[in-house]
């Protein structure tokens, strides 16, 4: 063991044990002074909030009063002057109402219309289609007629060729009959 420890423990204990009781009472006291203090402000606090709330509601109760008064006294001056700008907004009211019925009679008259268009339309579709299908048959028909025509003109060809080869045979019998009759009337 070192010396110097054992006088150092040696001094250390009676200086520790003599000083305990003091730091116990200083402790105490300081303890007893901070309670206080606590309390003391904690008391002013509470007083100060009160007189401020208690003032703060009477302030609010003066000034309520005060503007309520005024705002009661200037009630008639306010009143008067509101009723000339209330008849125009009375009026710009029933515009606003006439127009939004006009609008809603245009809208019908609009949807009405509307409506007479889509079926005109329909029936216009209706008669295009006939009129396609008339045209589509009058197509067919031009082609059967042109086709007969055709045929008539064959025929019409063949027929004249058939005639014109009859005409010639008998024109030519009817030469061969007449010359020898004009050779009998010339002598």
């Amino acid at each position: 063991m070192d010396l110097g420890g054992l006088v150092y423990g040696l001094i250390s204990s009676p200086v520790y044990l003599m000083t305990r009781p003091l730091f116990f009472c200083i402790s105490a006291c300081m303890f007893c002074l901070r309670s206080a203090l606590v309390t003391t402000f904690v008391s002013a606090d509470i007083v100060s909030s009160a007189i401020w709330f208690n003032l703060s509601m009477i302030w609010r109760a003066v000034w309520g009063t005060v503007w309520g008064s005024v705002l009661l006294f200037t009630f008639p001056i306010r009143f008067l002057f509101s009723i000339p700008r209330e008849r125009p907004l009375e009026q710009s009211l029933y515009q606003l109402r006439y127009e939004l019925e006009s609008l809603e009679l245009n809208r019908k008259e609009i949807e009405d219309n509307l409506r007479a268009t889509i079926k005109e339309y329909r029936l216009m579709e209706q008669e295009l289609d006939e009129l396609e299908d008339e045209h589509d048959g009058a197509i067919t028909r031009i082609k059967k007629l042109e086709a007969e025509l055709q045929e008539l003109k064959e025929e019409n060809i063949k027929l004249k060729e058939a005639c014109g080869n009859e005409y010639l045979s008998m024109k030519g019998k009817n030469k061969a009959e007449e010359e020898p009759s004009e050779v009998s009337s010339t002598p």
